[in-house]
């Protein structure tokens, strides 16, 4: 074969890479120059003593999908014939053959005969022997000046981000009203993943780029809250004013160090639980839909990438009994309040650990109590079902579609333009006018809203929203203090009853008499000392005194207690269920 012809055919053989593992993507193909070993052997061949590993080395390197199994054979016999003395074919036709069935890792440049073939040429070598190409102190500098950040909500520094799903791309803006692509974003930031998710409009997001805006926050609180209250029964007016604050705070809670959770509950059902979990998915920060009995992986999955506000419906496993079957999902819950939290998780099929962001804001929506230490991370909004003479407006997110589109672009708005304000007044939390009866967690997770009420009171000092939330702290800190008390006498009571319920019954007619010498055992109700303050122990279980007919035929008045009932509220209060086993009394 004319030289020529060889080197031109050898032009098209890329240097090949070691055989792919299972699952190992391809390697690129493209005109690529052979080694200066390879070139050395097909086009002036070697001596006797080296030229069998010299036509197997040529062979590993022509290996590839753009030869065939007789290109690479023309090319080693043509390399063959210059060797002194020639191979004979069938040798040479026999290393072609162990090159494409065999699975050959190495190219031979460990080969000292090889090696020297190439000198201080071959590209393999400078490759291996390659020297990092940035020190310690560049690597330092790189990671300060590309810091990770959260792709959906940022604050760094000083400066809000919101990365918004456009079509199949992804757009990031700040508040300075700049816009960046993928390709601009990473030369600033370092991702870890995309946003998927985008409630902003296109059309709005070009309005604020180009400074458009027309914006009163205190008009957008007032909007807000007056849509909220028409269409919830909320029992005190500062609830309205807490849920308001609180929605808004989701387009900025990437400033805060805390941001409690909403725990909406209620004696029972249709109190308007749901429909207020509706109405705040429907606002609230790239919100996910309501969400029942999620599983713990979509809680911390979901977070990373949009940052979502997660609505949490019908949460009756997450009491005191349930922490040992559903732990997983309450250390998450219990940790997702505070910024950096995160959960270890192993990857199986990485074999590694790996830790997953929780910190982002959540509603919680349910009849029982929750456990004290997820319950001391929530602002608990009681509600009550309306009466039939009170009027209240439907919600249908269909309807209103396009009222909850402008306010939720609206609160887009508001966040990148005040978010500087919003963490100035944060920075300096001991100025701001909590009162101080407030313990120092409700204070961590308080400290946001009154962050947001400072700002909006600037806007508009008629609306004097600090001063309505000053009085929602001083309601929320006696409830938490009451609750921390009223708890334990509750749990207490019931632990007695649930103890001292009779054996193969199903109802048991406890008069104020015996109820008080029962309670009075308890360590924690030893204070119970009249018949009266039994009796009131009893009523605010729901127990009511009547008229019964005892198992020995007499008529007493007592309090009935079915075991159903107290089964129930034993559940509610994260008490261990009715012991079978329990001794009749």
């Amino acid at each position: 074969m004319p030289k020529a012809v060889i080197v031109k055919l050898a032009k098209k053989a890329p240097n090949p890479a070691p055989p792919r593992e299972k699952g190992q993507s391809k390697s690129p193909k493209g005109p690529v120059l052979l080694a200066p070993c390879a070139q050395a052997v097909l086009l002036r061949g070697v001596d006797n003593g080296h030229r069998n590993e010299a036509l197997f080395t040529l062979a590993k390197h022509l290996r590839n999908p753009e030869l065939s199994h007789g290109d690479v054979l023309d090319l080693l016999t043509s390399a063959n014939e210059r060797c002194t003395p020639p191979m004979e074919q069938k040798e040479v036709a026999g290393i072609v053959k162990s090159v494409f069935e065999g699975g050959y890792s190495s190219l031979g440049c460990e080969d000292q005969f090889i090696a020297s073939l190439c000198g201080d040429k071959c590209p393999i070598k400078k490759k291996q022997n390659r020297k990092p190409s940035t020190s310690a102190e560049e690597l330092l500098a790189r990671a300060e000046q590309k810091p990770t950040i959260n792709p959906a909500q940022a604050f760094h520094p000083g400066i809000l981000w919101y990365g918004q799903k456009v079509g199949r791309e992804c757009l990031w803006v700040n508040s300075e009203r700049e816009a960046f692509i993928k390709e601009e974003i990473c030369k600033q930031f370092t991702l870890t993943a995309q946003p998927t998710e985008s409630r902003w409009s296109p059309k709005s997001i070009k309005a604020f780029i180009k400074g458009k805006v027309n914006l009163n926050p205190g008009a957008l609180f007032s909007n807000l809250r007056k849509f909220i209250s028409r269409r919830i029964r909320f029992q005190a007016p500062w609830q309205a004013t807490v849920v308001t604050l609180w929605v808004m705070g989701t387009y900025v809670y990437r400033i805060f160090d805390w941001y409690g959770y909403l725990w909406l509950t209620s004696p029972g059902r249709r109190a308007g639980k749901s429909r207020l979990l509706e109405i705040i998915s429907a606002l609230a920060y790239n919100a996910t839909p309501l969400m029942t009995d999620p599983t713990e992986a979509s809680l911390f999955r979901e977070t990373p990438t949009n940052s979502s506000t997660q609505v949490l419906d019908e949460v009756e496993s997450l009491k005191s009994s349930d922490q040992e079957k559903r732990a997983t999902m309450m250390s998450v819950l219990n940790a997702g309040f505070k910024a950096g939290s995160s959960v270890p998780r192993f990857n199986n099929n990485k074999n590694r650990i790996e830790y997953h962001e929780t910190f982002c804001p959540r509603v919680l929506a349910g009849i029982h109590r929750l456990s004290p230490t997820l319950a001391d991370r929530c602002f608990r909004i009681f509600l009550r079902r309306k009466l039939t003479s009170e009027k209240i407006e439907k919600f249908s997110e269909r309807k209103r579609s396009k009222y909850l589109q402008a306010k939720r672009n609206n609160l887009h708005k508001f966040g990148l333009l005040y978010a500087r304000a919003i963490a100035k007044k944060y920075s300096s939390a001991e100025s701001l006018r909590i009162p101080k009866k407030v313990d120092d967690r409700a204070r961590d997770i308080l400290e946001p809203l009154f962050a947001i009420a400072a700002v909006l009171d600037q806007q508009d000092n008629h609306l004097k929203i600090t001063e309505k939330l000053m009085h929602a702290a001083e309601l929320i800190a006696r409830d938490r203090a009451t609750d921390e008390g009223e708890d334990e006498v509750t749990v207490a009571t019931l632990e007695m009853l649930r103890d001292h319920f009779p054996d193969k019954s199903d109802e048991w007619d406890l008069t104020s008499l015996s109820a008080m010498g029962l309670l009075s055992k308890h360590q924690a109700l030893e204070w119970v000392q009249k018949r009266n303050q039994a009796a009131s122990l009893l009523r605010q279980l729901g127990f009511r005194s009547g008229t019964h007919r005892n198992r020995y035929g007499r008529v007493v008045r007592a309090y009935r207690i079915l075991k159903r009932v107290l089964h129930d509220l034993c559940d509610r209060y994260g008490v261990n269920p009715l012991q079978e086993t329990a001794t009749e009394r």
